[in-house]
């Protein structure tokens, strides 16, 4: 009787072990419930807007080489391509909720905006997006600081595409930053989006021309910013410091169309990697669970079949040795899906053109990132303000711009 026992319990092993191997991996769901935008229900009166600058997120690359990060699953190309694909699809986001004034990508040294978000991204592949986001205002009074993650919503992987009801993956998370946003911003009064909207101006004012409006503004130990005191209305400098200012919009929305035209070229591609990505994850989570599973299963057939004894017993260990085996197969095929991500990430660049600008009758050519070429716009801007109005300009701010080799005089 002893002996049918353990000859059943052996026949039990060998049958849990056949169930847990090929139960195939739940399918993957999006991590919580989806998230609409919360749009306005009215258009908000123009004093009352406050406009949004997104800097370029940190693509989150530890200081190790590229095969020590590829090992971890991180990609450098991709993420440097990220770190520009995020905050202009959260610019999308932001537009269409018309919750916002002019929403624009700006340089990290642009920092006269009303509202600031900045962010890094923490993880980030077909299937999971994690992404530290901080915002404040322009007074320094930090709106949130959070890490927003989530899983692939499945339906944006649909093979047809007529049938995707989401055009991104991770949209959810750009709807619960948005919305959170306007959570803040509910809790302002009016005297608030007056301060904030009279202190950016004036720290443009005060970045263009210090000598002339340094005063202005104070900033507190702890980085918070404050009215000193308020120029005259009718204070002919703070006319001409707005057509300046419109200028400087100008611009960086001519930064924008970069940023929008690179997006644009990126579709194709990204979505593609995301795809693939997607798919290699969830192999990669499959395989991974079928691993670990055949892995146990494998050695308690060993273990039970030595314990049993017999023709069942020795049929026991070799079934116990193949399933460990298979388990080892199946993460070397864990190694080539890795590889195949490495592949699909071969083809991002992502540096930005130069941009020609007509200052003063000439045509100026700023070549570098989109902080050295704001830096120049800025220096150059504050050239244009002391010419007209007689004053001497910053030191800081009159280095010269080389006109490009086709400037032209009219």
């Amino acid at each position: 009787m002893a002996d049918r026992r353990r000859r059943l319990r052996s026949v039990a092993i060998v049958l849990l072990a056949v169930l847990f191997a090929v139960v195939p991996a739940p399918p993957c769901m999006l991590a919580g419930e989806y998230v609409e935008a919360i749009q306005a229900e009215a258009e908000i009166p123009e004093d009352q807007l406050l406009d949004v600058g997104i800097h370029l997120f940190g693509p989150g690359l530890p200081e190790e080489d590229e095969s020590a990060l590829e090992e971890k699953g991180i990609y450098p190309d991709v993420r440097k391509s990220e770190a520009r694909w995020i905050p202009f699809h959260l610019k999308d986001t932001l537009e269409r909720t018309a919750n916002w004034g002019a929403v624009r990508v700006v340089p990290k040294n642009a920092g006269d905006v009303d509202i600031l978000v900045s962010g890094e991204i923490l993880e980030s592949t077909g299937l999971e997006l994690a992404v530290n986001v901080h915002i404040e205002d322009v007074r320094g009074k930090v709106w949130r600081d959070k890490r927003y993650k989530g899983e692939a919503d499945p339906r944006a992987y649909a093979e047809d595409e007529g049938a995707r009801e989401i055009a991104d993956p991770f949209q959810v998370i750009y709807n619960r930053i948005a919305n959170d946003m306007v959570e803040f911003y509910g809790k302002l009064d009016p005297e608030d989006i007056r301060e904030i909207r009279e202190v950016s101006r004036l720290k443009f004012a005060a970045g263009l021309v210090p000598s002339a409006f340094g005063d202005y503004l104070a900033t507190n130990r702890k980085g918070r910013v404050k009215i000193e005191k308020l120029p005259a209305r009718d204070d002919p400098m703070v006319t001409r410091v707005a057509k300046i200012r419109e200028r400087d919009y100008m611009f960086v929305d001519t930064l924008n169309e970069y940023y929008a035209d690179f997006q644009l070229r990126m579709v194709g591609p990204y979505e593609s990697w995301r795809q693939w990505s997607y798919e290699e994850q969830v192999n990669l989570r499959q395989i991974r669970r079928a691993s670990r599973m055949r892995m146990i299963f494998g050695a308690l057939m060993i273990v039970g079949g030595a314990y049993a004894g017999g023709d069942l017993g020795d049929a026991a260990v070799i079934g116990g040795a193949l399933v460990t085996t298979a388990a080892i197969k199946k993460r070397q095929e864990a190694k080539i899906h890795v590889e195949a991500l490495k592949e699909l990430a071969a083809s991002f660049e992502a540096e930005i053109a130069p941009v020609l600008v007509e200052v003063e009758g000439q045509t100026l050519q700023l070549e570098g990132s989109a902080e050295t070429q704001f830096s120049e716009w800025r220096r150059m801007l504050a050239r244009i303000f002391a010419t007209e109005i007689g004053i001497p300009a910053d030191p800081d701010a009159s280095e010269p711009v080389a006109a490009a080799a086709g400037a032209s005089n009219p």
